[in-house]
């Protein structure tokens, strides 16, 4: 993920704002990295890729639930409905012990 600024060509990667905002306390954290990825695209300034898809899947399951995270992958683009999301969903299921919702994930 790729973030634009100032109407400028130049771009700097999403990943460096999120390793600053992860030195701070988990649950307060994960709130503001989904309000943030969910501004960025909002406002259109994000190229996207399947693994910024995955862990903005991760981030929704963390704060909203699995039913949201589902939904969330229902809306993408199907190019962008890949393994790694779908993995990313699986791994929220298994650390919450849900073995049943993870075997219905079809890889």
């Amino acid at each position: 993920m790729r973030i634009k600024y100032h109407d400028s060509e130049s771009k700097f990667p999403i990943t460096h704002v999120f390793h600053l905002l992860g030195r701070f306390s988990f649950g307060v954290m994960y709130l503001f990295k989904l309000h943030l990825s969910e501004w960025l695209e909002l406002k259109k300034q994000l190229i996207f890729t399947d693994r910024d898809y995955a862990s903005h899947v991760d981030l929704i399951a963390k704060v909203h639930g699995l039913q949201k995270a589902e939904s969330y992958i229902e809306k993408l683009p199907k190019s962008f409905r890949s393994e790694v999301v779908y993995r990313s969903l699986l791994g929220r299921c298994a650390s919450k012990g849900y073995k049943k919702k993870a075997e219905e994930i079809d890889l």
